[in-house]
């Protein structure tokens, strides 16, 4: 269904401008019979209609991805809904499975380790883990392993402030968080607080690069 509507949508716009700059082009076609000196005036017009239709085409495909994009989020939020529905976890239990992992979390700063599974913490607090993905997704609307990465990158903004840390670089600090290698950290950094590390560091402590 997605895809029949998004075609439609795209076609019945490059109809509608299609036709418009088909408009415009016979226009300056009538033109160029006025008189002598109206060519290049005529020749500047179909310029302006190509143009403006190969614009508008390129618009309607950005536009068509947006659509798109918005039409799959759609699509999963209700499948979240659907998958949450025979669920026997209400929202006060929800509340409280997510409490109960925060306090697993923070206490034990299980975190740190790079190979942390969702399993291990729902063995851990005796709770199912289908029960954890539901109350984190449901609360906080992300998934178990960004939930976790946000305690990871929150405790390597901690050592980079701390002074025992100031011998280790970002990246080995990083590591130490359960951030197994560069290229995790920077594009983790950057989905959790909207920076890269380097913007971080620049804001945080200038003229430290």
């Amino acid at each position: 269904m997605r895809d029949v509507w998004s075609w439609r949508y795209v076609l019945g716009r490059l109809l509608v401008y299609g036709s418009f700059g088909a408009v415009m082009s016979g226009c300056s076609l009538q033109l160029s019979t006025i008189e002598a000196g109206g060519t290049s005036f005529s020749l500047i017009l179909s310029s302006l209609a190509i143009l403006m239709v190969l614009g508008l085409g390129v618009g309607l495909v950005y536009y068509k991805k947006v659509y798109e994009h918005k039409i799959r989020q759609l699509k999963n939020w209700n499948e979240e809904r659907k998958k949450y529905q025979l669920s026997s976890l209400d929202q006060e239990a929800s509340l409280l499975t997510l409490h109960k992992v925060r306090e697993y979390l923070e206490s034990s700063k299980v975190y740190l380790q790079a190979d942390l599974s969702i399993q291990d913490v729902a063995t851990a607090i005796d709770v199912h883990h289908r029960y954890i993905s539901q109350a984190i997704n449901e609360n906080l609307g992300q998934g178990f392993r960004h939930f976790v990465n946000t305690y990871r990158i929150a405790e390597v903004k901690r050592r980079l402030k701390d002074p025992e840390y100031k011998r280790y670089t970002m990246v080995a600090i990083a590591e130490s968080c359960g951030l197994k290698s560069k290229s995790t950290f920077n594009r983790t950094f950057k989905k959790v607080t909207g920076l890269t590390p380097s913007e971080y560091l620049e804001k945080e402590f200038p003229g430290s690069e």
